[in-house]
């Protein structure tokens, strides 16, 4: 059976403790919103309406130059511990922290509104959800061409000529011009097709990133039958 990682499953179960204690928030939220006074709930209209529209009021605190950390965290988690979506989780909850209005009790609030306002707001829009989804289709596809030896032939297929890094690289990069349908079949097709190659040549994993990534949207833009058409269409219909 496959095992899952102990940082997979604490993220999951930092998931699942967020969930529960947002629902019991929404509830409670729905309690005190069917408990309102009328006289109070008439002051505060008129307050809102006291409000100039051109002053709004601030949301979140001014992390000013705290805003990067975010970033960093992620960063430094993905090549500390080698789990992507730890890593991204951990920079949202940061950044969820650092939006609130008090840092120091918006610290347990930052778990909660990092699970069901930003990860599941975002698992929630079409487009996202029609990339994961395209994401494992391809991935379960490219697995199953290489369990079924399908990689190994690509790989003494192309060794065969590419006997130099360089030739390599070459291999690479015509590989990724190829497949121009759409950017994330690129890289998890060449990427994956092409890693035991250029491991066997001794070229760099960052260098066949870079290639890989060089050949993925830059060619999928360019092309006219792929996934960007309807995309950069709109726009030059909206420019013209």
């Amino acid at each position: 059976m496959m095992t899952v990682p102990p940082s997979i499953r604490l993220f999951l179960a930092f998931v699942l403790l967020a969930l529960s204690a947002s629902g019991a928030v929404a509830q409670e939220a729905i309690a005190d919103s069917l408990a309102i006074d009328p006289v109070a709930a008439d002051a505060s209209a008129q307050a809102d309406e006291a409000v100039p529209a051109e002053a709004p009021a601030e949301e979140g605190g001014n992390a000013g130059f705290l805003s990067i950390l975010p970033a960093l965290i992620a960063i430094g988690a993905a090549l500390a511990f080698r789990q992507v979506v730890v890593a991204l989780f951990l920079g949202v909850f940061v950044g969820a922290w650092l939006a609130a209005p008090d840092l120091s009790s918006g610290f347990a609030a930052a778990l909660f509104t990092s699970v069901d306002t930003y990860i599941l707001g975002a698992l929630a829009d079409s487009d996202h959800a029609a990339i994961i989804i395209f994401t494992l289709l391809i991935g379960g596809m490219v697995g199953i061409v290489q369990k079924n030896g399908g990689t190994r032939a690509i790989v003494n297929t192309v060794t065969r000529w590419a006997r130099s890094a360089g030739r390599g690289q070459l291999a690479t990069a015509l590989l990724g011009t190829a497949v121009f349908f759409d950017d994330y079949a690129n890289t998890l097709i060449v990427g994956g097709t092409m890693r035991p190659i250029t491991d066997t040549l001794r070229i760099s994993r960052e260098k066949l990133a870079y290639i890989v990534d060089s050949t993925a949207a830059p060619v999928a833009s360019l092309a006219f039958v792929t996934t960007w058409i309807g995309y950069e269409v709109g726009l030059i219909g909206t420019a013209v």
